[in-house]
């Protein structure tokens, strides 16, 4: 996620990704897909941490609110990405469930928004 402030290209792509429903060509699709790799694998750790007692509440806390973001992002990319991800068991089945209940929660936060005419990111 660094990288990506370092390099506006990189977060040119991720705009388009994550906003937009711009179809993306074959390297950037694969640039997005690892970015996003990344992103679930260490959340995912994360998650098996707090589950172990290894992580405090505190800072799962934290991680559940960054990981959440990626449900307000409206970008079609974003969305098949999570599809594919949560699909093809690359994920562990609770991850998954807590990702449903972030992505729940993610909704209730945008519908909150939108009442005060209000959008995540503006």
């Amino acid at each position: 996620m660094l990288h990506g402030n370092d390099s506006p290209q990189f977060n040119a792509l991720l705009a388009k990704a994550a906003t937009t429903d711009e179809e993306l060509t074959p390297g950037e699709r694969i640039a997005i897909l690892r970015m996003f790799q990344a992103v679930f694998v260490g959340y995912q750790g994360a998650y098996f941490q707090h589950r172990n007692k290894a992580l405090s509440d505190e800072d799962w806390k934290m991680c559940r609110s960054l990981l959440r973001s990626f449900w307000l992002l409206p970008g079609k990319e974003v969305k098949r990405q999570w599809e594919q991800f949560q699909a093809g068991g690359f994920l562990d089945e609770g991850f998954v469930e807590e990702c449903h209940k972030l992505e729940a929660e993610a909704q209730l936060y945008v519908h909150a928004l939108e009442e005060k005419s209000l959008q995540f990111g503006n």
